[in-house]
């Protein structure tokens, strides 16, 4: 019987999902979990290897592990805050352009239309506060 789901519950990860494992010794492992077990990606051959003594670090806490923000896989769907709209949001498929790389890069790359709708009205609530302009003229 396959245990890999309760294995990404116990760490906090999510299914085939990119995270970090960092060391006590400063090594830094880029590794994803599937329920055919824990690959870490080989940098200088860019080849993804199966790494079962990776797991047994993570257990134990010889790896300490942090999870890189949420990015949408291709042909996925995302959201983006979109201030300028009265529903605050826009749904795209991420197609692996260079427009999806930089709605990741800045942060603005959403699971939900909630986290992009309350981003975009953070984003508003900063524009009003530098413009010096309070909710009471809208």
């Amino acid at each position: 019987m396959n245990k890999m789901t309760e294995v990404l519950e116990l760490l906090g990860l999510e299914f085939n999902r990119e995270f970090l494992a960092h060391s006590d010794i400063g090594e830094t492992f880029r590794c994803r979990i599937n329920d055919k077990g824990i690959w870490c990606y080989h940098s200088t051959s860019e080849f993804w290897y199966k790494a079962n003594n990776m797991l047994y670090g993570l257990i134990t806490g010889e790896y300490k592990i942090e999870k890189k923000p949420w990015k949408a896989e291709l042909n996925e769907e995302y959201y983006t805050p979109f201030p300028a709209s009265p529903v605050r949001y826009q749904l795209i498929i991420n197609n692996g352009s260079k427009q999806d790389d930089i709605w990741y890069q800045d942060g603005l790359m959403c699971k939900t239309k909630e986290q992009a709708i309350e981003t975009a009205e953070a984003m508003i609530n900063v524009a009003r506060a530098m413009q010096g302009v309070g909710n009471e003229n809208f």
